[in-house]
């Protein structure tokens, strides 16, 4: 049976870095809470430091991020989750 897509309240969606679809006007987007950032975002920049130097205290820096403001979400499904992994 297919998943079930439920849509959420903001209010519960996830901030630690799990992806999620987040509603953005009539369309579901790929997004995740990037505490950096202190957003829900679909995809951003890092950029690397050479080996032995760091930005920040870390050895990379993400930047120009794609915010977005969703109405409400729902957990991806299983089954692309799964891909997800395989794809690691």
């Amino acid at each position: 049976m297919a998943d079930e897509l439920i849509l959420r309240p903001m209010e519960t969606a996830p901030r630690d870095g799990t992806p999620f679809w987040g509603i953005v006007g009539p369309d579901a987007i790929h997004m995740l809470w990037h505490a950096d950032f202190q957003a829900f975002v679909s995809s951003w920049r890092r950029m690397t430091m050479a080996k032995g130097y760091l930005i920040d205290g870390a050895p990379y820096k993400d930047h120009s991020p794609v915010v977005h403001k969703p109405v409400a979400w729902t957990p991806l499904p299983e089954c692309l989750l799964k891909q997800m992994e395989l794809n690691k």
